[in-house]
């Protein structure tokens, strides 16, 4: 179990240049790429993408590499001459023509746009590649293994918060048939009141009680979040991506939570359902981090 949270990080010299590879990610539901690199490396772009795909499969994901000059520099300045001769000529006609007095300073040249041309050094491009590749993938390493411990710690949350509910769960099935004596009493209670014995009321009495407890029977909704719980507890083992599938889960055992809820016809059963809801909250706001 991974979380959408990570972080890997990669330094070191590659041709002599000073090399760094970050790879951050925050949650996301599908997987959304945001990756920042010199120009110089757009030609293994494709590559470094496959390599990230590799071991990632969802979450906003940042990747930033740099290069940094330190026995080389990635580019050079060259004059372009063709436009330098054409920028001469120029001004001389300038001066031929309107009579103009001045000088061509050097500061002025330097100011005259796309006349100096950036190109690349001459670098071991196929080593570069190799190295910066490498960095990727150490820095993938890394950044895989943050992910996984911050998934185990939010497994372990997820799990907690399910025991608590298991526990409101077993409760309330412990508790209903209590429920339903209780409300039992109390309507004979009521009979005893009014001093109303006749074989009418006592008939009356019965369909209230059976009214009760099929408006207020919550055994299938009870019989369906054990079920449910259940299977939380196989996801949490799988090491394939669960996060949409325990999301799909968790609605539906907040359904049933609802059902409870609107069933409810004793404190202690809308208590429990309350809580199961707070418990399956908890989850789901950790389930969303998790990959």
């Amino acid at each position: 179990m991974h979380s959408m949270t990570g972080f890997g990080q990669e330094e070191g010299e590659i041709c002599g240049l000073a090399a760094s590879v970050v790879i951050r990610s925050v949650n996301n539901k599908s997987l959304d790429w945001q990756i920042r690199m010199p120009k110089v490396l757009f030609p293994i772009e494709t590559k470094i993408r496959n390599l990230c795909m590799k071991k990632i499969s969802r979450g906003r994901i940042e990747l930033y590499i740099q290069l940094r000059s330190m026995e080389t520099s990635l580019y050079r300045l060259r004059l372009d001459e063709g436009k330098a001769a054409s920028i001469h000529e120029a001004f001389e006609h300038l001066k031929r023509t309107y009579d103009l007095k001045g000088t061509k300073d050097l500061e002025n040249w330097v100011l005259m746009p796309d006349l100096f041309v950036e190109e690349p050094n001459a670098i071991d491009e196929e080593a570069l590649f190799a190295g910066v590749l490498q960095f990727v993938e150490e820095a993938l390493d890394r950044f895989v293994a943050s992910r996984k411990e911050e998934g185990l710690r939010l497994k372990s949350q997820c799990i907690e918060e399910m025991d608590a509910l298991k526990n409101q769960v077993e409760g309330l099935d412990a508790h209903i048939d209590t429920i339903n004596e209780e409300y039992k009493k109390r309507l004979y209670k009521r009979l005893e009141d009014f001093e109303i014995t006749d074989d009418l009321s006592e008939s009356r009495f019965q369909q209230e009680i059976l009214y009760f407890l099929d408006r207020s029977d919550v055994s299938e909704e009870i019989t369906r979040l054990k079920s449910h719980i259940t299977q939380f507890y196989t996801l949490m083992e799988d090491t394939k991506p669960i996060g949409k599938r325990v999301d799909f889960l968790l609605q539906e055992m907040n359904r049933e939570a609802n059902t409870i809820a609107s069933k409810a016809q004793h404190i202690d059963q809308t208590r429990s359902a309350m809580h199961m809801k707070v418990h399956i909250e908890r989850i789901r706001e950790q389930i969303m981090n998790i990959e």
